[in-house]
């Protein structure tokens, strides 16, 4: 009765703000494509707006274009508007907004707002050439009187206290790391304006005021209240959000407070109220090693059983995307037991299952194209339907996981209805957020799913084909929503990166991630973060987003590969400039399809050295293709390990998660080690690392020539001395160079820069493939001076040695 009567209580107080706060509702600036700088990324405008509603304040996206328009935006409709894209905001809105402030309209702004103005030119938001310098915080009629800003110097002692206030922010809700510490500079106010502080920093013993609380009680700005949030709250972690609510919610309750929308013990009940919301917890940490047997034996990615000599192959190029979704399904529970279905989507499907009959890796093959053939003639193997939820998102992968598990087809009622499948379970509407789904799959399958195997997998690429090879072995199939997807319904990423993090910590170290975190701008948790989150938990990326037919193609074994055979190095020349040109993104897998192909039909190929970075791991997932690349390679060609080894990760992050971190990491460098060696690879290519990381890395791999860190310019070190040198041990490190910083036509420019008088010189420049096309490098070679001499990695290495000795260099 208790309980019951306090919920009633608690009830009538949020019913009694909502009706408050329900008669001037707060307005939230979201602009699809509108530049950030600064701001709160882990906040975006969508969450804003759900954090609000949930609280029972009604909350509205405006537009740029709305908040040039005084009928949509205005202090009579909004008392308050939120502007969460930090300095920038869009100059069209300049009157409209300041007249909204004039009246009274409060703002609740993020970084130094009002500082960097933008326009839209043919669709494209630009930052305004600005003629008068005007400058938009002071408080005249041409600023908003929202305060200036200050910076510390560097290396200034910088110290962080909360001071009490009537919003009640304390202490142990700040963002476990507070990176920017600009300040209010209060000068830039009216001289009777009011500021309360809200956090304050002590920078050398001098106090600023880094979040504040304004009240405009100047002629220009009377009656209206800011909230003004500065960079506290500009990380990208769960405990920023939880800070940036916190602040901004409590300062829109102090805003309705003080504009009379609510009263004190409204304002009270709700502070009380987000007083007990629980401040995120830090990912699982500290976790024991312990590595248990995979379940398809001792190779780093499944292998599937080899593929049948007849193969069905079935051209989806005009199927819908269910029965694209629904054939891949089947692929991947035929091919447990026997590999049989290959899947056509474009010309490159056709010319590697040509390749592979070729090399009599299968015999022949069929092809069909009605999907219903395939389905009557396996039909013992599936036993059903699971109807996915569409309106989820990623409402997909849920039924995927759960499909893989009970040997079920995803498909739509319709095509359910089409292919005579009987309906086993129905995900619709049964989850309201795709975390909550993920969680009930993992409490209900996790003895079925596969604890050493997982993937990335982008929704809209289902339809690609791309996830039999998941299916055949039970992968934990998942995707971690970005600034951009997590508007979608269902979606909240730190609640799924929560999720995720306890999902990875109860998975298997040292295995590998299939697919891509990143689907474009801010879909996604993006390429870095994504790296980053996996090898905390000693998990390796292998980019494979885009792959079709991996159940076949990684039941083949071509054994151990052979390196081409290498021209002899060059006479040492102690005037010249040596460069080994390595093309870049070999590790991701799905460019060995088609996009490596091109270099090796140019007219150019073998005429002068070109190096291919190549994840090791295609000898798991597609042996007969990197046979292709092997067999078709000049004495001019060589194949060194890609980013990282075995895996795509962070070096310095990765194991993080675990109390023995040294363990994890010499485990995927034994990995690394094994791969290399089936590939013939004398070289590898880490993603960045100190020296002492790369000295890990020699000392793991003795059959190294050298070694060859990064995939740009080393941030720290500048000129040829402190990118190539030696390890302590002996061993070569030669540190990229970056080669595109001026341009495809900036190539020697970039070498000289760092190469300056030094001779001779070594030098590893990395190529990137999606900036250098054959035509670019074969212009290269052409335009090189006297000088210059390419070779391969090897050969760079061994001229390297021979200076050495000679005393040519140190």
């Amino acid at each position: 009765m208790k309980k019951l009567n306090y919920l009633i209580k608690m009830a009538v107080i949020i019913c009694s703000a909502s009706k408050a706060l329900a008669i001037l509702p707060v307005a939230v600036f979201s602009e699809d494509g509108f530049p950030t700088i600064g701001g709160i990324p882990s906040f975006p405008p969508s969450k804003i707006i759900e954090t609000l509603t949930e609280l029972g304040i009604e909350a509205h996206a405006v537009s740029a274009e709305d908040m040039c328009n005084s009928n949509n935006l205005n202090s009579g409709k909004y008392f308050a508007l939120v502007l969460p894209y930090g300095n920038a905001f869009p100059i069209a809105a300049f009157e409209n907004l300041q007249k909204f402030h004039k009246s009274g309209g409060c703002f609740i702004t993020t970084s130094i707002p009002f500082f960097n103005p933008y326009i839209k030119i043919d669709g494209t938001w630009k930052e305004w050439t600005n003629p008068s310098q005007l400058s938009f915080i002071r408080n005249d009629a041409f600023g908003f009187g929202t305060g200036g800003y200050g910076d510390p110097k560097p290396n200034q002692n910088i110290s962080i206290t909360v001071p009490g206030h009537p919003v009640g922010i304390t202490e142990n809700m700040l963002p476990t790391d507070l990176k920017n510490h600009q300040w209010l500079d209060i000068q830039a106010l009216a001289a009777s304006d009011q500021v309360i502080p809200i956090v304050n920093m002590i920078i050398d013993g001098r106090q600023r005021i880094g979040m504040a609380l304004i009240r405009h009680l100047g002629r220009n700005y009377h009656g209206a209240r800011d909230v003004w949030m500065g960079q506290m709250a500009e990380g990208s972690d769960a405990s920023d959000r939880y800070f940036a609510k916190q602040v901004l919610t409590r300062g829109i309750y102090w805003c309705a407070l003080e504009r009379g929308l609510i009263n004190t013990e409204v304002f009270k009940s709700e502070i009380a109220r987000l007083d007990k919301v629980e401040k995120p917890k830090p990912l699982p940490a500290n976790l024991t090693y312990a590595v248990t047997p995979r379940p398809w034996g001792n190779t780093y990615l499944p292998k599937s059983k080899t593929p049948a000599r007849h193969l069905i192959a079935i051209d989806v190029e005009h199927l819908s995307k269910d029965q694209r979704i629904a054939v891949t399904c089947l692929q991947g529970l035929t091919s447990r037991s026997w590999p049989q279905i290959w899947i056509i989507r474009r010309p490159e499907d056709k010319d590697w299952l040509d390749w592979h009959k070729e090399k009599k890796y299968i015999d022949d093959y069929e092809i069909i194209t009605k999907p219903e053939l395939l389905f009557k003639r396996f039909s013992n193997v599936f036993k059903g339907a699971i109807i996915p939820d569409t309106k989820l998102y990623r409402g997909d992968l849920l039924a995927l996981n759960i499909a893989e598990c009970d040997d079920l087809i995803v498909a739509s009622p319709e095509l359910a209805r089409e292919l005579n499948l009987p309906i086993k379970m129905d995900l619709r509407d049964r989850f309201k957020t795709y975390a909550e789904g993920m969680n009930w799959v993992w409490s209900h399958y996790k003895n079925q799913l596969n604890h050493q195997l997982c993937k990335y997998a982008y929704p809209p690429l289902l339809a690609d084909c791309n996830f039999a090879y998941d299916f055949e072995w039970h992968s934990v199939m998942f995707w971690i929503a970005g600034p951009k997807d997590e508007s979608k319904y269902g979606a909240d990423h730190f609640e799924e990166l929560d999720l995720m993090s306890r999902i990875f910590s109860e998975m298997d170290p040292n295995i590998g991630v299939l697919g891509f975190p990143y689907g474009g701008e801010n879909i996604g948790i993006g390429e870095n973060e994504g790296v980053s989150f996996a090898s905390r938990y000693a998990k390796g990326l292998v980019c494979s987003d885009f792959l079709c037919n991996l159940c076949v193609m990684s039941g083949v074994d071509v054994g151990n590969l052979t390196q081409p055979r290498q021209l002899p190095a060059p006479k040492l020349d102690a005037n010249a400039i040596y460069i080994a040109l390595i093309m870049s993104d070999g590790d991701n897998q799905n460019t060995w399809m088609s996009l490596f192909k091109k270099y090796f039909s140019s007219p150019a190929f073998g005429k002068f050295p070109v190096s291919f970075g190549m994840g090791p791991a295609i000898h798991d997932l597609m042996p007969a293709v990197s046979l292709w690349y092997y067999e078709h390679a000049s004495r001019n060609t060589e194949f060194i390990a890609d980013v990282s080894g075995a895996a795509y990760i962070e070096p310095e992050d990765y194991g993080v998660a675990y109390s023995n971190q040294k363990v994890a990491f010499s485990d995927f460098l034994a990995w690394t080690s094994r791969l290399m060696k089936e590939m013939g690879m004398n070289s590898v290519r880490p993603n960045g690392g100190d020296d002492n990381i790369q000295l890990l890395y020699s000392q793991a791999l003795p059959f190294c020539y050298g070694i060859f860190p990064n995939t740009g310019s080393y941030p720290i070190k500048q000129g040829i001395d402190q990118l190539t040198y030696s390890l302590r041990n002996g061993t070569p490190l030669f540190r990229t160079v970056e080669s595109e910083k001026f341009g495809k036509d900036g190539f020697f420019r970039v070498i000289m820069e760092q190469v300056r008088s030094q001779r001779p010189a070594f030098v590893n420049a990395c190529i990137s493939t999606w900036v250098f096309s054959p035509e670019d490098l074969a212009r290269i070679y052409d335009q090189k001076g006297t000088n210059i001499v390419f070779v391969t990695p090897s050969q760079l290495a061994e001229l390297y040695r021979e200076a050495q000795k000679k005393g040519l260099i140190r």
